[in-house]
Order: structure tokens, then sequence, then C-alpha cells
């Protein structure tokens, strides 16, 4: 029984790296699952879009089972295989992941419980089906424990080889050399061991390319606290530079104090080695942080109260933001120099107002700002993230969050699930935007990502790459 995706292979296209890996055994697309969600997911329904005609990995969607066999099971089955014909999908894989706490047996493979689970999601699945006919087809199912796995398909024995137990009789005269992959010589279920990912090639390029991925998905998002000496530093250095910043509105030198707080995010980027990187000729996605080494101070505490407290302001995190961005430092620093989303409710016109609704018009700072994002959301001007910035600044952010009060962190979560969303990574970025939402429940840019996220909404790079 041959892999049913084809003429042989399909391409697996992970969204952290630029090269393409191919594959004709479902075990890698299965190796590939927990690497783009992020985590191991358990107790979860995984739907993978399989898109064009050489079926390249699109969108990767879950939702609890818990959530599948509710009163809006039927409704969210329907919305999964939705948001796969949206992203482009000919055909779609799908995952059930179940926690067992003893190893699947080829004699109780799933309890009753666990089989309708599966039923009412495959029914509701062949319920869309119907309506979508000639533009999309089951592809394969497959049930995941922790120590074993196998194809749904050897629970339908019409579709086994002619020689498979199930189907062969005692006079039968050939000995079923190739045996069945979904049975056993008796006819038994056949079971897989789940260590059969570790040696795929999926799971080989990932670790070549220095990926990982959480156990639990509550870990996505989490960063080790600092010793609390040095977050006590960090926040005696935050509060000195509130103050300043309460001075610069009082004086109308806010302007400089953003300049000021920009230049210091420019300045330990570079000292954790971006500039000389950069010098040296960086070759874009193919890079990696762990190749280069520090030239400067190392971020200390008084640094990190200094950003975390510019970050405070919306006009220094949208500048920070920017300087992530393809069009770079010099985009960020046009962006404090126009009056784009300035306040003008204060002395002179200087003040910045957390809410205010009545912000200065700034035709030449709003194209700015236009033109950079296009580049993250665009379909038709979306580029993927350069890697080596991506991954420092999201060093940085990380350690701003280590040694930060946690009630202060929205901002620096919000943009970590930027980066996040624009590497592909829906899990991650989902997971900072709850962290940032539950911190401050009106942080805006928070929320604008949470109905992004809600959506389905993939960057504009990856929307790109459907066919």
């Amino acid at each position: 029984m041959s892999y049913p995706l084809g003429s042989g292979s399909s391409v697996g296209q992970c969204q952290y790296m630029t090269n393409k890996i191919r594959v004709s055994d479902p075990q890698e697309l299965l190796a590939l699952i927990p690497y783009q969600l992020g985590f191991q997911p358990e107790n979860s329904l995984v739907v993978m879009s399989l898109r064009g005609d050489r079926h390249r990995v699109g969108l990767i969607a879950r939702c609890e089972l818990d959530e599948l066999t509710s009163e809006t099971g039927q409704d969210l089955a329907h919305f999964l295989i939705e948001q796969c014909l949206k992203d482009g999908a000919r055909r779609v894989f799908l995952a059930f992941y179940f926690d067992h706490q003893e190893p699947l047996s080829a004699d109780t493979c799933l309890s009753e419980e666990q089989t309708v689970t599966i039923l009412q999601a495959f029914m509701a699945y062949r319920v869309l089906m119907k309506q979508v006919t000639g533009q999309i087809e089951p592809d394969s199912i497959w049930v995941v424990g922790p120590h074993s796995y196998f194809n749904w398909a050897a629970y339908d024995s019409p579709g086994c080889d002619e020689h498979c137990g199930r189907q062969c009789d005692e006079r039968c005269d050939l000995d079923c050399a190739f045996g069945c992959p979904l049975h056993t010589p008796d006819g038994a279920i056949k079971l897989r061991s789940v260590s059969e990912f570790e040696t795929t090639q999926v799971s080989a390029n990932m670790v070549l390319n220095g990926l990982t991925y959480r156990k639990r998905r509550e870990d996505l998002g989490m960063v080790a606290r600092a010793p609390k000496a040095e977050r006590d530093k960090a926040g005696a250095s935050y509060r000195r530079h509130q103050r300043r910043l309460q001075q610069a509105r009082e004086q109308g030198g806010i302007a400089t104090w953003e300049r000021q707080t920009l230049d210091l995010w420019q300045e330990i980027l570079n000292d954790l080695g971006y500039q000389d990187h950069m010098a040296s000729g960086c070759d874009g996605g193919l890079c990696r942080r762990e190749t280069w080494s520090a030239t400067g101070p190392s971020i200390t505490p008084a640094r990190i109260g200094r950003i975390a407290s510019g970050m405070s302001s919306r006009r220094v995190r949208d500048a920070i933001l920017l300087s992530m961005t393809p069009d770079g430092m010099t985009t960020a620093r046009q962006f404090l120099a126009s009056e784009l989303d300035t306040c003008c409710c204060g002395p002179n016109n200087t003040a910045i107002c957390t809410s205010c609704e009545h912000p200065k018009a700034d035709s030449h700072g709003e194209s700015l700002v236009n033109d950079a994002l296009s580049k993250i959301v665009s379909p038709a001007r979306g580029v993927p993230p350069t890697t080596c910035l991506t991954e420092i600044a999201q060093e940085v952010l990380e350690t701003v969050i280590a040694h930060t009060t946690q009630t202060l962190t929205a901002p620096q979560h919000a943009l970590l699930c930027l980066l996040a969303w624009w590497k592909g990574n829906g899990a991650v970025a989902r997971r900072h935007n709850e962290l940032a939402l539950k911190f401050d429940e009106d942080y805006r840019l928070a929320n604008l990502f949470a109905t992004v996220l809600d959506a389905g909404l993939a960057p504009g790079w990856a929307r790109r790459q459907k066919t």
C-alpha cells in the first residue's frame, strides 16, 4: 500500500527554513507537526493543509479534543477544514493525539470514547466534503499516542492488500512476504513506534537548523525569571527612566527621550554582534544567531530597565517594531521624526497621552509605516523574516521580560507575537498574545493580533506560496 500523495513524494516546507524537504512517508509529516506548532500536542486534533499538485505543507491548525466533542464540535471541525480550503489545500492530513496512560495495544487501540471522537470529526469532514467535491480529498488519518501510532484505515479492511492477514485464509499459497502496512499477519492493527519520528529527514533537518519544540503548550512563551538581585536593579533603572520621561513631557523634550531609547536598542543589538555580522556579509534567512559573538558590553540590568521604560511609549514600541522590518532602523528613525501618532492634548502639543483619540496626522509618517508593514502582511510584497535579526531581537525582548515585573511585559510579548507570526508559527504567536492580554487586557496591539490569529490569517510571504 503506497502513501496516497500521488507520484511518490510531497514537499514539506518548514516555515522556519529556506530549504525544502521532499518526503514520501506520513511519519515525516507527523514528525514535522510538533516543530511547526512549537510543542508536542496532546489530546488534540491537528489538521494539515497540503497545497497544490506537489502537496506543499501549508496551514497547520490544532484544536482540543474536548472542544471537538462539545456542542459546537461540528462547527469547529467545519471551520478547520474551511481554513484549509482558504489556504489553497488540495488534500488534508489529519492526526489525532491522545494522552494515553498506557501504551496503545493491538487489541485495544482506542477506547470507545476516543473512537467516537474520531468518528464525529470524520463525519463532519465528510459532510463538508460533499459541499466541495472536486476541490479537496481526504488524505490520511493517523492516531498518535505517547508511545505508538497507527493509521485509522486499519479499522477499514477493504483498503488492505489482498494478502493481508484479515483476508488471507490458511490455503493461501503465498507467504505474504511484503505484508500489510495496516495489519500484522494475524490481522491485528499494526502499531508503529513514535521513536521513528526521531530518525526522519524532517527531524534531522530541524536539529541541524537548531530548532526544538516544547513538551507542553503551556511552556510556549514562558521566559525564565532572572535572579531577584538583577530584577531589582532593572526595576530601579525602569523607575529612573520613567521619571525622565515625565520630565521630558513637562519640558517639551519628548522627541529626544524617544530617540535616546531607540539609540539604546540599536546599541544593544550592535553590542551583541549584529553590526559586525552585517558588515561581514549576512546571507539572510540562512544565517543563525549562534554563529556570531558579542562585541560590546552585556545587556546590563540598567540598560534593560531603560528599554522596558521606553517600550511603555507606544511610539517607541512602534519604532522598535519598524526596526525589525526589512526597512530597518532607517525607517524607525524617520517614524520618530514624523508627527504620526503623536498627541496634541498636552502643553505645546508635546505631551504623550496613552488614550488620545485625536493624534496628529502625518501623511509622510503614515506612508513610512504602511510601506514597512506591507513587507510583512501583504501577499504581493511580503517577504520572510531575516533569521538573524529576528533571533537577536527575540533574545533582547526575552531578556527584558526576564528582568521586568510581569504586569509591564505586554509590549514585549506583543512584539514576540509579531515575530512568531511573521515566521509562520501561529501557536507561539497565540501564546505570546495570550500573555500580553493577560498582563494588559486593553493592550491595542495584542487585541489587533488576536483578531488576526482568530481569522487564521498567515503572513504575506506564506499566503503568496499557496501553490
